[in-house]
Order: C-alpha cells, then structure tokens, then sequence
C-alpha cells in the first residue's frame, strides 16, 4: 500500500467515526435559510459589474441540483463502495451544497453548479472505470466535493484531511515549511522565491532553479499547491530533490532535519529596521513587535525608519493584517469587510498609538504578495504612512472562511470581499507601488533594482532601492538623487 492510500484508508476511518452525527456532518451549517437582502444582491450586482442572474434561486431549484449530484455521483459509485461509506460521503457533499447556499458571498446558480460538477464527476469515472478500486471511490468522492468547492470562485477549495490537517497546523506555527515559493512554467516548477531561513535554501536550492523529482515523485505531473505541501512534509527525511539548474540536471540531497520557517524575520541594517514577515500567523501582530524589539527597538534619535518586506507573502488571517496595518497608524479606518448578509460586514479602524513613533517605513511588495498581506500594503498607503516599492500585489480582496466536514476535511468558501480605506475594492486590483521596481508600470515612477547604491552585506538589489526610498525620505528624492532612472 502506497503512502498516498494509507492516508486515504485513514480518512476513510475518520468519516465513519463521526457517521452517527453525519446529519449535519458540518457543525458551522446554519439551520435557517439567511434571507435575500435587497442591499446584499446590489452589492453582487456590482461585483460582477450586473452579471449576475436575476433573483433568488428556489429551495425547489437547490434540492433538484443536490439531487442531481448525488444521482451522478451514486452511479459510479454503488457497486464500489459499502453502504455506510457513502451515507457519509453523501451526507458530506450534501453539507457542501448547503454551505455555498447560505454562506458564499455570491453563491452561483444552482444549474452552472450541477453542470460543472456533473461533467467532472463523469470524466473522472471515465478516465478511471478500467481500473475502477476502493482508492478510485475515495478519489470520485474528492473529486466531486473539489468541484462543488471550485464552482463558487477560483479561491474557494476542498481540502481533503491530510492536506487540511497540515494547513491548520501550519496556521498555528506547528507545521514544517519548505522555503520556497513556486510558479509554473512551460509545465515545470520554477522556484520564484526563497526564504534564508527553509530548508530548500540551506540544502543549496537556488533562485530560478527548476523542481523536477523528490525521490521517486516527478513534481511536473502535480500542482503547485499539492508540489508545495509534498515539499513540506519531507522535512526531516533524508530524500534527495532533482533539480535543473541551466542545462545541468542533478540531485541534491536534503538536509537531514526539521525545518520550521519561522513566520517573520529580523535585523538592523545601519539604522533600519528591517522585517520580513512570511505569512500571517495567529500571533502575527505580536510577531511584529517582537522583531522590532529584537531589531534594537524604535528611537527617533538612532532609527532611520522601518523597511517591512512583504515579498511572497500569500496572507494568512485577515484580522492579524488589519491588526498590523493598524499598528504603524494612529486611528482611522484600515479595511472594510462586505458580507453577503449586510449585519456581518464590518469595519476595521486603529486605535491611537504609531508602534513605529512616526518614523518612516517602506513597504516591499511583489506579484506573490496577497490577502492579508494587501490590506497592511493597501492601508498603509492610502493613509500616507508607507511608501510602497516593488511590483504590483497579486489583486486577492476576498475573504475565504474554513467550514470543517468532520473527519472528511474541510472546505474554503469565499465569504467576503475587502475595501481599501480608500473605497476602492482589492479584488482584481492589486496594490500598485509609488515606485516600481523593473518594467516600467502604467505611468507610475519606475526604476531598475539595479540601478539602487549598492550598500555593504546586502546582496538584495529590491533591498537596497527600500533602505535608498528611506533614506531619501520621499520618492521623488529618490529619483532624483537615483544614478541610473529607467
């Protein structure tokens, strides 16, 4: 038995644990139907621009869509599967139906639904009917949960309870992290960013270079999310990774030990106060304190300011960003959260109380920057406290909330969207710096990294334009004491 089917065999057990209380196998599903608020179908309107279908869909057109499913689903699998196993997968999907009707912020139409799923469910079963197993029931079940997930948005996701287990200890700072963050190219993997402190960078993994095999694993025939939490869980064993570096192709044995990334990072480079902060953990905005303090403190008279580098970070907690945006303000308004049901929107503002004392900061951002991350780039700027350097923001303004499924995993529906101070909404708009690092933007300042003094010990060229900006004390400064504009 393969490692894979081990963990599906296991999770096969943990649903029929929680089969008694399978009706309703979510414990956060609402009872009641959530009313359709006139002000709330508005607002969708305007985040689809008026592409939304007319009306409220009938408790009638989601039972005939839940059933349809379920009939698709139960034809390929009933003379596979016991008859307890697919109560519970059933009562499981069933949950998720009920999930993105009351709680999707814009769930969509009951027919796109059973269109979408109905035609992964059958190509599924296609591909595998010659070699039809109990692993290909449990994959048929994944299949059609991750499809009634993905309907809602490109965001939303089942997660089976393998991959949810690891998410949820990675969350709370429990989880073993990689280093590295991926992008797909021509079908490989090419490592776009790479943390000091992971195990992919101490083992000798380059920038740029291309992630083939781990072991026997070839990582081209998976996706990025599934490459990533592999690379995670071979922490600590001794495999070896097959990387293409130019034209070379070879092996390079991992480390053999643990590697937990930390969240954040620090250290004082002159008088600057540098902090890098991976993701947004539970205990994020303490983090945040505890690396200034680390740093060698705030003080007006000694700090030339603050860089807080925000490159590859995907976000984390929505609340722990609005706290750290709020940190370096001294009131107003940080970011405003839409619900679909308008009593659960909210605003979130800063308390008085600048933790940086008024000094400077410069925010670096990239394309992989995102959620959490955005709303401390996008507050920041709009309150004129920071400047923004870097590349524009990936544009993710949505909020995904984690439904649990008992034993069988979890699901991320997206929930929410967030505002900007300004109004403006993240989604699809990313957070364009005051200076662009590289090709130039759409008529924003831009500057090639190079181009920036070359300062001692800092082999970061993004790094060292950040330390300039500061030390210049605006962009316009910058540019015009800068060696070489683009």
């Amino acid at each position: 038995m393969t490692t894979r089917e081990r963990i599906r065999a296991v999770s096969v057990l943990l649903m029929l644990v929680v089969v008694a209380s399978a009706l309703p196998v979510c414990g956060l599903l609402r009872a009641q139907t959530l009313p359709d608020n006139a002000t709330a179908r508005r607002s969708v309107m305007e985040w689809h621009g008026g592409a939304v279908h007319g009306g409220a869909d009938s408790e009638a057109d989601w039972s005939r869509a839940e059933a349809r499913i379920l009939h698709a689903y139960d034809q390929n699998v009933r003379f596979h599967a016991s008859s307890i196993e697919n109560a519970v997968r059933r009562s499981v999907l069933r949950s998720i139906v009920s999930l993105i009707r009351h709680e999707s912020f814009d769930p969509p139409p009951p027919d796109v639904i059973v269109i979408s799923v109905i035609g992964k469910i059958e190509q599924f079963a296609q591909e595998t009917r010659a070699q039809f197993s109990q692993d290909a029931v449990i994959n048929l079940f994944e299949v059609a949960a991750a499809a009634l997930a993905e309907s809602v948005d490109s965001y939303s996701q089942f997660i089976p309870p393998f991959e949810s287990a690891l998410r949820r200890a990675r969350q709370f700072g429990e989880a073993f992290d990689f280093g590295v963050r991926l992008a797909r190219q021509d079908g490989e993997l090419r490592v776009r960013h790479l943390a000091g402190a992971g195990l992919a960078a101490r083992s000798g993994v380059l920038m740029d270079d291309i992630l083939l095999a781990i072991g026997n694993v070839t990582l081209s025939d998976l996706d990025i999310e599934d490459a990533a939490l592999l690379l995670d869980a071979v922490a600590g064993r001794a495999v070896s990774l097959r990387i293409r570096r130019g034209a070379r192709v070879f092996d390079l044995p991992l480390l053999p030990e643990a590697a937990n990334l930390p969240a954040s990072s620090s250290r004082r480079l002159a008088d600057v106060v540098y902090i890098r902060l991976y993701r947004f953990d539970t205990d994020a905005r303490e983090m945040v304190e505890r690396e200034i303090v680390f740093a060698g403190g705030i003080n007006r008279a000694k700090s030339g300011g603050i860089v807080l580098d925000l490159r590859g970070n995907g976000g984390g907690l929505m609340q722990q960003g609005a706290l750290i945006a709020g940190a370096f303000l001294n009131g107003g308004a940080v970011v405003s959260v839409e619900s679909r049901d308008p009593l659960q929107s909210v605003t979130y503002s800063a308390r008085p109380g600048d933790l940086a004392n008024g000094l400077p900061i410069v925010l670096l951002t990239d394309e992989f920057t995102a959620s959490a991350a955005e709303i401390v780039a996008a507050a920041l700027q709009d309150h004129r406290r920071a400047m923004v350097v870097g590349r524009p923001t990936r544009g993710k303004g949505t909020v995904q909330t984690r439904f649990e499924l008992g034993g069988a995993g979890a699901v991320y529906l997206t929930t929410g969207r967030f505002a900007r101070p300004s109004g403006a909404w993240l989604q699809k708009t990313p957070v364009v710096p005051d200076l662009t690092l590289g090709d130039p933007g759409d008529g924003e300042p831009s500057i090639s990294p190079h181009s920036c003094p070359d300062l001692p010990d800092i082999d970061d060229p993004w790094l060292n334009c950040a330390i300039a900006v500061l030390k210049a004390g605006s962009i316009s400064s910058f540019l015009g004491t800068s060696p070489r504009r683009q």
